[in-house]
């Protein structure tokens, strides 16, 4: 049996120190089969996938659990790959100046715009996007909670309503509801159940989990109609492949950009401790990757492109932040379209990517490429990470 983790992005093998034996691993599955509080996971099926959820505390920190399992190899082998996301609910609530904006490891300053079409907004569609794991729930509910601060510091409440499946985040001042999958009509509680409860719930804001197919599109994008702050999540690659997922998932074009608002998506780049790590020569293939100009940035003077330090420079590093791992970190790294209605007459017309990238440009957009590049300038970042989480096309 093989034991995987995930640590700032990246997977590293720890199957050593869980020395579990081939005999002992369908045990190992059936006894974390057995934890989901869902019972959505059968314990004795190997032959389907299951999931399910489950929650333990360490220390003073409830950590709430995700489990999935799907079969794996040949079917009389009834072996199973388990995968389990650890979701610990920190009692600390995580603010929009704190995630990324203003950072000067991504030397970005973009705290002010976003706060600026956060509350100039009355209504309207705002989307967070990105792959699994990419910090889009956690965005938005730094958002969430920039619009209740600033209600409370002007003496009002607003009423956050949010649908989710499951609850991420625990927040005391919201009603959180949770989607409910069960065998018995009676019981089962959708989505757009919740949503048509939500609308009839008087709410200021309302959070719709994730938008994962046409039904949800729709329904999400109407209730965006009604004169609410609607939030949600959407899985795509970039800004531009956000709007046109929108489209393939049914929206139609003309309502999708009068209600969008804000579109944001980003990725999590570890952040390479500055005691332990070392001048970076690039390789002939990163060569090839980058552009004339790119390359003469990086290989000039003011170039500090730098690497993950040695195993002997790590293991003597004393920065407390780092514990011999080379990294200090992760910071979230964005890009942003803030619509307008030139970007709403540009897009009403436009299909191609092409197109919409060069409009997107000529409306002060800067793409997460660009930020990333600028953290490996200033000798923050990886140019291996960057293009591993972000990515040049």
């Amino acid at each position: 049996m093989y034991v995987w983790m995930r640590v700032n992005g990246d997977i590293i093998d720890v199957t050593r120190d869980f020395p579990i034996s081939f005999q002992d691993a369908p045990n190992f599955v059936n006894i974390v089969k057995n934890r989901d509080t869902t019972q959505k996971a059968e314990s004795q099926s190997s032959l389907m996938p299951n999931n399910g959820a489950f929650e333990f505390t360490r220390g003073n920190t409830l950590i709430r659990c995700r489990l999935v399992t799907v079969p794996d190899g040949m079917r009389e082998e009834k072996s199973e790959k388990i995968d389990i996301r650890l979701m610990p609910q920190l009692r600390k609530r995580v603010s929009l100046s704190e995630l990324y904006f203003n950072n000067e490891k991504t030397g970005t300053h973009d705290l002010a715009a976003i706060e600026n079409i956060l509350m100039k907004s009355a209504h309207g569609m705002f989307i967070a996007s990105g792959p699994v794991g990419s910090g889009k729930t956690t965005s938005l509910y730094a958002q969430m909670g920039y619009l209740w601060e600033e209600a409370n510091a002007h003496g009002h409440l607003q009423h956050v309503f949010t649908i989710e499946d499951p609850i991420e985040i625990r927040d005391m001042r919201y009603t959180q509801t949770q989607v409910r999958k069960t065998q018995d009509e009676l019981t089962n509680l959708t989505a757009l159940d919740l949503l048509d409860a939500a609308l009839r719930a008087d709410p200021s804001v309302l959070l719709f989990g994730e938008i994962r197919n046409e039904i949800e599109a729709q329904a999400a994008m109407r209730a965006s109609q009604t004169g609410l702050k609607m939030f949600s999540t959407v899985h795509a690659a970039d800004c531009a492949k956000t709007i046109l997922r929108l489209l393939n998932l049914g929206v139609d074009k003309f309502s999708m950009l009068a209600e969008m608002r804000f579109i944001i998506c980003q990725r999590l780049i570890p952040v390479l401790c500055p005691n332990c790590s070392q001048p970076h020569v690039l390789t002939d293939m990163e060569k090839m990757i980058l552009s004339e100009a790119e390359l003469a940035e990086l290989t000039s003077s003011e170039g500090k492109v730098r690497e993950l330090g040695s195993p002997e420079a790590r293991a003597r590093c004393t920065n407390k932040h780092c514990k011999h791992r080379g990294y200090i970190g992760r910071i979230a790294v964005p890009e942003y379209i803030t619509f307008n209605d030139d970007i709403r007459d540009a897009l009403l017309h436009q299909n191609d990517f092409h197109s919409v990238n060069s409009m997107l440009e000529q409306n002060d957009f800067t793409s997460m490429w660009k930020r990333g590049f600028n953290m490996v300038k200033l000798g923050n970042a990886q140019l291996y990470d960057v293009l591993m989480h972000i990515g040049k096309e």
